[in-house]
């Protein structure tokens, strides 16, 4: 199978004006310093935080009397439904009465959801009827908690969706050409399509095509994914198979094949800048071979523009280039605060805060910013990161894109570290938390996983014993667990981090199997795209940029990135902090509008 060596330019390049990459350069440094401080989020006088605080320990104790004594007192009612929510959850049995009471006047609290569960469990009594126990339901009328709505949009560099046929004939085939592709059967998938495409949509015989091609490509049939994807791609909108045409005629070692494809998948305005980033430099790849070296910087200026994404940032660093001078860090200014303080949520979220009260204020922001005013996305940003909410900070920052702001919140740094500290650098075990849980306290996933940095249980006992899954939850916890896997994987992948993202995701025995086949293994680049598992190249790609971009942040060296653009393996090195770091924002950057093309 033809492969080029590595992602050098040629040596026609030299003759441009470009820089040559030089080894260990760091990456520019981007935490920005505000012009003016951001105000201190606080809404309780001094007095009112000492009352509260005395007033939840008095209701956990079941001190009724004195609980209502100390409520009399207090300035703002902000917190009210939590100090009755605190009875309701103390010694003393709360009532269906009381339970129902509670929710219908503070069911749109966080807290709601255990307050409602209980009145469920106690709404219900056994009765032996009939020889037999049954559940009874005495009460029914119970107030049910306000759902939070759901809020799209932002900005999350992932692949494009897999589409599904829409019409009655390609729908009917579905589910058997995914069970073959699942099977690493394409030749039968494909018969499967060829007995209903006359009588299916075009969309649909393009989406069902690209699937098939996709899992040519994954059983490393090159000629059959370029004969499928190239004969289909020019008959319906689906750009995936631009891709599958193009990266196979790649790989067949038909460069002409494969410019024509990738780059018309690279002029694409209707798709994420993650895949035309991607497209535009595996087409500068195929022009090398040609001998295009104008072609190759321009293709490589495309994909440079493309920021941040894992292909943008590697096109830049190989041009010696720098597009992306940095993000800034959101203010909170006193207007913005007021504005917040407007969302009920918000207000509750900051008084939780200050009385130390921390185990809902994430659920209260994040309902907060679901149904904030759009305009005032950095300065929630801004609130989440004061307040430790790093999930809600992600959220914000990413939504503020919209707005042309790129924030530091992008790459959050959260309140908390692994029990004694970063044992190695705190950019690759956060962008491992960035993608794996998104920094959501709790997370667990379909297939069990759990916590910041998703640990199985199974994983969990062998690195910590068996008591080590009760504590999955606590992210601190996580984080060092999930730090000394890391750490593991490092040693028996010597270093090497393309596997190291291989590894996490799909296991170290797959990571293995992977680098024994022909494709890629000469060829780090290759060996992604051809990785079998779309899950797992795209989270292969999402922690090289995301440890990038936290070294960006921290002003470290990008060793890594300097050997990727050199076309070898991106082997781990401890970070080295930049010398200096801006004192001032650097304003966000906006790259050049001229058309590559």
């Amino acid at each position: 199978m033809p492969q080029d060596n590595g992602v050098a330019l040629p040596p026609a390049a030299a003759a441009l004006p470009i820089s040559p990459v030089q080894p260990g350069n760091p990456l520019k440094p981007v935490l920005t310093q505000p012009i003016t401080p951001s105000v201190k989020p606080q809404i309780l006088s001094p007095a009112d935080v000492t009352l509260y605080r005395q007033i939840f320990a008095a209701e956990r104790k079941g001190e009724i009397t004195k609980a209502n004594k100390l409520l009399a007192k207090v300035s703002d009612p902000v917190l009210q439904g939590y100090a009755e929510a605190a009875r309701l959850f103390s010694a003393k049995r709360a009532t269906i009465g009381e339970l129902t009471a509670w929710l219908a006047k503070y069911r749109d609290h966080s807290v709601a959801d255990k307050v409602y569960r209980l009145a469920v469990g106690r709404s219900t009594k056994k009765v032996r009827k009939h020889r037999k126990t049954i559940v009874v339901a005495v009460v029914t009328n119970i107030p049910a908690p306000i759902a939070v709505p759901h809020r799209t949009g932002g900005f999350e560099d992932l692949e494009l969706p897999e589409p599904s046929p829409s019409g009655e004939v390609g729908r009917s085939i579905l589910s058997r050409v995914l069970s073959n592709i699942k099977a690493g059967q394409p030749d039968a998938a494909l018969a499967l399509l060829q007995g209903i495409q006359n009588n299916a949509t075009p969309e649909d015989v393009a989406i069902l095509s690209h699937r098939i091609a996709a899992s040519y490509l994954a059983e490393g049939m090159d000629a059959q994914a370029f004969q499928l994807a190239g004969g289909v791609a020019n008959t319906a909108p689906v750009p995936q198979l631009e891709w599958d045409a193009g990266f196979s005629a790649y790989r067949l070692g038909r460069w002409a094949d494969a410019s024509v494809h990738l780059e018309k998948l690279a002029q694409n305005a209707g798709i994420q800048g993650t895949l035309r980033a991607q497209a535009a430099f595996w087409a500068a790849r195929a022009r090398m071979q040609q001998g295009d070296t104008p072609r190759v910087v321009s293709l490589l200026a495309a994909a440079a523009k493309e920021q941040p994404t894992f292909y943008g940032l590697v096109a830049e660093r190989m041009l010696g280039i720098d597009t992306h001078t940095g993000f800034s860090d959101p203010i909170l200014n006193q207007a913005d605060f007021t504005a917040l303080m407007k969302v009920p949520s918000a207000r509750r979220a900051v008084a939780l805060s200050q009385v130390g009260e921390t185990e809902n204020v994430g659920t209260e922001l994040n309902r907060a910013f679901v149904n904030n005013d759009e305009a005032l996305d950095p300065a929630m940003a801004a609130l989440a990161r004061d307040l430790g909410v790093t999930n809600v900070e992600l959220r914000a920052s990413e939504a503020s894109v919209g707005q042309g702001l790129l924030l530091t919140g992008l790459f959050p740094v959260p309140p908390y570290e692994p029990e004694g500290g970063y044992r190695i650098d705190n950019s690759l075990v956060l962008a491992f938390a960035r993608i794996e849980s998104r920094f959501q306290n709790g997370s667990t996933s379909v297939a069990g996983a759990h916590g910041i940095m998703q640990l199985m249980p199974a994983t969990a006992k062998l690195l910590a014993g068996r008591d080590a899954v009760a504590k999955l939850d606590d992210p601190a916890y996580s984080l060092s667990l999930g730090q000394r896997y890391i750490s593991q994987l490092l040693d028996r992948l010597d270093g090497n981090l393309l596997q190291l993202g291989g590894a996490y995701n799909a296991g170290p025995g797959a990571a293995a199997r992977w680098l024994q086949t022909k494709a890629g293994k000469d060829d780090p680049l290759l060996f992604v795209e051809s990785i079998p598992i779309a899950e797992t190249r795209s989270y292969v790609r999402r922690l090289m940029e995301y440890q990038w971009m936290y070294r960006r942040r921290f002003g470290q060296d990008a060793r890594s990135l300097d050997q990727i653009a050199r076309g070898e393996w991106p082997i781990y090195h401890p970070a080295v902090a930049a010398v200096t770091r801006p004192a001032t924002p650097t304003p966000t950057v906006v790259a050049s509008d001229a058309d590559p093309f």
